[in-house]
């Protein structure tokens, strides 16, 4: 007796990975692996050392890949940034990163084996059926016909009016009129498997390009570095990332509760980093405005508010100045704006200081002092002024120009604003909305295809003999089903029947 030839080694493994058991099984491992990146800390979250501290040597040991510890031990070599399974940096292991690719063939597989199946029974629909067909079709009617030469039509009419798009078929004297509704509902399980991978290749570029680090910038300051956290096992060092473009602070506010309060963060309504990004590669500038809940992105980066110095500076300040036997004249500075005076003379806003005793590093308002640079008409090189309030002596030049604060906008030094590039953000958004949308069309419409059959009976009369099945949601298919036999002119309510 001649035996079937035995799957091959490769068929065998291909066979395996495009099954659906196997499927589900790496996506319940995958989502093990997702709750554990959520129960235990991870290490590029905030207060991390902290936690870390807190772990017996055992789970510090379990935590932060003790494969990869062996190794090392093993072999002698540093092995840096290898993560095969390290529970506190899950999302970038290389563990992590397989199951995904693992999980994306066995979809593609499996829809490679089952799509052609799926697209066959949607192109080529089953447009003629006879009368036992129809009787046996899980719902079922028998109504009087005509025998009208435009019966055909008037069915396809009554198929339209319950919102079903009808074909007809003449075979000899039998005549079908073959209706569906959403037959694209057949292929929904493909544009799920379409967001799933999109999702997938989204989680892939996050673990493999993605990182996060911050700058720090004050008015006129200008950066094309950032720094960022670099993980080695349990160890945390301070790394320099080079950004493609040079990010320049225009300006820095911060808008206060109360204008006489302190700049702590419950006397702050927001904070204004206005930053220009020059792109030498791209041959382009653009201006931003980062401040609370409205980042600024550019070419996949992203710039957040993080933190500010509260060293006591001033965003502007305004001064009365008077001129030997002149007027006096009040102008408002911004830091490094010069003013020109009816005289000529140039005053320019330097530096700011809220405590002088306390110094530049001062943290209140208690003393505070603008630094001016005046440039007499005539003179060659600027004169150095410090001007305080009215309260105390007014500041006097050589040149006779008396000088008074009268008011300051508060501002901290520089603000740190934390920088996130994720390739991946955009794509796992579009692989979100299609996972969606597909979910949806799957769980919340249904394949409906009906027949009615225009035919003689045993008995010789004519009459229609209607069928009609769903995929899903057989209740409200019932009340269509209904619809329809009561527009053919049968029974107002409908039943499910076989035959």
């Amino acid at each position: 007796m001649a035996t079937a030839n035995k799957p091959g080694l490769l068929d065998r493994i291909l066979r395996r990975l495009s099954s659906v058991p196997f499927g589900i099984s790496m996506l319940i491992l995958l989502i093990l692996m997702s709750m554990t990146g959520m129960l235990i800390m991870q290490i590029n979250v905030d207060g991390f050392d902290k936690y870390y501290a807190s772990l017996t040597p055992s789970k510090q040991i379990m935590y932060t890949d003790p494969i990869v510890r062996v190794l090392r031990n093993w072999t002698g070599a540093e092995l840096r940034e290898l993560n095969i399974l390290s529970l506190v940096d899950i999302y970038r292991s290389w563990t992590f990163i397989a199951l995904l690719a693992v999980l994306s063939l066995n979809i593609v597989l499996a829809s490679i084996d089952h799509f052609p199946g799926a697209w066959r029974y949607v192109r080529k629909k089953k447009l003629s059926a006879t009368r036992q067909y129809a009787k046996t079709r899980d719902f079922n009617a028998v109504l009087p016909g005509d025998g009208a030469g435009d019966e055909a039509l008037r069915v396809a009419a009554a198929c339209r009016s319950v919102g079903m798009k009808p074909t007809i078929t003449h075979e000899g004297s039998r005549a079908t009129v073959f209706a569906e509704r959403n037959g694209w509902n057949r292929l929904g399980a493909y544009f799920v498997h379409v967001g799933l991978l999109t999702i997938f290749v989204a989680g892939f570029a996050t673990a493999k390009f993605s990182f996060n680090g911050s700058m720090t910038l004050q008015p006129g300051g200008e950066s094309a570095t950032i720094q960022g956290l670099v993980y080695d096992l349990d160890k945390v060092k301070v790394g320099q990332f080079a950004l493609p473009f040079l990010v320049e602070c225009t300006d820095i506010q911060q808008t206060l509760i109360r204008k006489e309060g302190s700049l702590e963060a419950n006397n702050t309504v927001d904070w204004f980093t206005r930053i220009r990004i020059t792109d030498q590669q791209l041959g382009q500038t653009m201006d931003g405005d980062v401040h609370m809940n409205k980042p600024v992105d550019y070419r996949g980066y992203r710039f957040f508010q993080s933190s500010y110095q509260p060293v006591a500076k001033a965003r502007a300040v305004t001064l009365d100045l008077t001129p030997m036997g002149g007027q006096t004249e009040s102008v408002t500075l911004m830091r490094g704006e010069v003013a020109t005076l009816a005289d000529g003379t140039k005053v320019r806003f330097a530096d700011f200081m809220g405590n002088s005793k306390a110094g530049p590093g001062g943290e209140d308002y208690t003393d505070p002092v603008a630094r001016v640079q005046v440039l007499a008409p005539g003179a060659t090189e600027p004169a150095s002024v410090d001007v305080r309030p009215a309260s105390a002596t007014a500041a006097v030049t050589a040149s006779g120009l008396q000088a008074v604060l009268t008011d300051f906008e508060k501002v901290g030094a520089s603000h740190t604003l934390s920088v996130q590039y994720d390739p991946g953000a955009w794509i796992f958004y579009i692989g979100s909305v299609l996972l969606i949308a597909a979910l949806s069309s799957v769980f919340f419409a249904s394949h409906q295809r009906v027949w009615v059959v225009m035919d003689r009976d045993a008995d010789g009369q004519r009459k229609l003999f209607v069928g009609g099945h769903t995929n899903r949601n057989r209740p409200a298919f019932g009340r269509r089903f209904a619809e329809l036999v009561s527009a053919l002119g049968g029974p107002t309510t409908g039943r499910e029947e076989k035959s």
